[in-house]
């Protein structure tokens, strides 16, 4: 996998984070740095990180047991000028691009960070130029830490949405109208997990699809409708596309939970989105 120089190659301090701790998902993200050690721990437990230790990580790295580990570091001068070079194939889609390697694949958000991942390896290098001391680049880290969760969950078999929480269950929705706010959907243990927390999925808990230009009532989809609807608006950004295991989640995502189709205009946005 490729190499990501920093600025500090024996930081002197670290701190590791696991994705919500008291269900074990084996997902961690060791920040190197004192700096960034305090600048992005309240990013990261406002995504439902928890501050754990380098014991519980090598427990699973002596174990051999599958886990993913997000190597987080400021990104060196050197890595900051790739980061903020224009790629003129790849903006036309937008900030993000992800682009293959020979055993790997790289995520960029343009002027900010670079993500190098590969789903058969347990350790993936991130590297940031982001001043946390604003909040739109706080907003952009976010984002690329929910794209590497969504990666990495994803191979654990759990699916993430851009969305936010309802009493109902929840809305899918595109990144901006989601504010970039993520949904955890973990069909086997059934629960789903949200910056307000975790629920348990149950016979009434509805996925929702917002339509701006349908009136009256919601009315629910046809299975193959919410499975098209739900592939295409999960968070996993990978060229190679939404893997095997993945599919057959959302498949049977789409044939047991309800998807509503609902006017955008009785939809009600609870106010305060943390992102």
């Amino acid at each position: 996998m490729a190499n990501l120089k920093t600025t500090t190659p024996q930081p002197q301090k670290m701190a590791y984070f696991q994705f919500s701790k008291s269900q074990k998902y084996p997902f961690f993200v060791r920040v190197n740095g004192e700096e960034l050690v305090a600048n992005a721990s309240t990013a990261m437990e406002k995504l439902g990180f928890v501050k754990s230790d380098e014991t519980q990580y090598r427990k699973h790295l002596v174990a051999k047991t599958p886990f993913k580990l997000v190597n987080l570091s400021e990104a060196s001068h050197q890595l900051g000028q790739k980061i903020g070079v224009h790629l003129s194939e790849l903006d036309q889609f937008g900030a993000e691009s992800v682009t293959p390697g020979e055993n790997y694949e790289v995520y960029r958000y343009r002027g900010h960070g670079l993500l190098v991942f590969s789903l058969t390896q347990s350790v993936w290098e991130m590297g940031i130029s982001v001043d946390f001391s604003r909040d739109a680049q706080v907003r952009v880290f976010k984002i690329m830490l929910s794209r590497a969760m969504g990666l990495a969950l994803g191979t654990m078999g759990v699916i993430s949405f851009w969305g936010v929480p309802v009493d109902e269950g929840f809305v899918v929705m595109k990144q901006t109208e989601a504010q970039s706010e993520c949904i955890f959907l973990d069909l086997k243990h059934r629960k789903f997990l949200t910056i307000e927390g975790e629920k348990k999925i149950t016979a009434e808990t509805i996925i929702i699809r917002l339509d701006r230009e349908m009136k009256g009532e919601s009315r629910r989809i046809s299975r193959e409708e919410a499975y098209s609807f739900l592939s295409t608006h999960a968070n996993y950004f990978s060229y190679r596309g939404i893997n095997p295991q993945l599919r057959e989640n959302i498949f049977a995502v789409a044939n047991t939970l309800t998807v509503q189709r609902l006017p955008f205009e009785n939809f009600k946005p609870r106010t305060g989105l943390s992102m």
